[in-house]
């Protein structure tokens, strides 16, 4: 009876053996299968990395097409300084006025706008050069020509006032240009065509104009290096 109980244990420990193998077998199965998942989840992980950085230049491109498509706005500056080197060479040379910063002004006075004043004892249109300051006055050329200057063009007048008498030209910002406009004292849309001239400086400077625009260059340069008016101010 012991040795069949013996017998017994024994075929029961087999048994159960026979059982725990198939489940140690299968557990390094299991956990294979769930390394292999693993492994399948961090190669589509680094694939999707590597995906990602083979859009990223995709994504970059555009971006560097905004840029050269941005690039050609900035070509108007380069015409900008081209037409002001023209100008110049025919004596036109303008400063531009900066657009002013927009602010509540509680006292409602207008930015900018049309006065009269004495030039030489006769009467000429002016606008303030600085916002809400209205004792800085421009005038335009275009006023300043027919008031003084009858028988000169705006284009003669700027470039003896740039070459000659070294005086700065200015082209309006928005505002003063729709202050002109609405007065009646700008004849063409455009500000480069609408030069202006501080008011002061053209006090000093308007008996050479008028004694300058009525002559050559050529006649101007040996005029000044006879010594004109200009030179005799200089020196004194």
């Amino acid at each position: 009876q012991q040795q069949q109980i013996q017998q017994h244990h024994q075929q029961q420990q087999q048994q159960q053996q026979q059982h725990q193998q198939p489940q140690m077998i299968a557990t390094p199965q299991t956990q294979q299968s769930y390394n292999g998942q693993s492994v399948h989840g961090r190669l589509t992980n680094t694939q999707q990395r590597n995906a990602l950085r083979n859009i990223s230049p995709v994504v970059i491109t555009p971006a560097t097409e905004i840029i050269d498509l941005s690039s050609p706005p900035s070509s108007p500056i380069p015409q900008n300084v081209q037409d002001t080197s023209l100008r110049s060479n025919s004596g036109w040379e303008l400063t531009k006025i900066p657009e002013r910063m927009w602010a509540h002004d509680s006292s409602n006075n207008a930015a900018y706008k049309i006065q009269k004043a004495t030039l030489h004892g006769r009467m000429i249109h002016c606008i303030n050069a600085k916002p809400y300051i209205y004792s800085d006055l421009m005038v335009t050329l275009d006023d300043l020509v027919q008031m003084m200057l009858p028988s000169c063009t705006v284009a003669r007048c700027a470039h003896v006032l740039h070459k000659y008498l070294k005086t700065t030209l200015f082209s309006g910002n928005s505002e003063q240009l729709n202050v002109l406009r609405e007065n009646g004292r700008l004849r063409s849309m455009y500000a480069e065509d609408t030069p202006m001239a501080m008011l002061q400086d053209i006090t000093h400077v308007l008996p050479q104009l008028k004694t300058l625009v009525a002559k050559q260059d050529e006649q101007i340069q040996q005029y000044q290096s006879a010594g004109g008016p200009s030179k005799r101010q200089r020196i004194s």
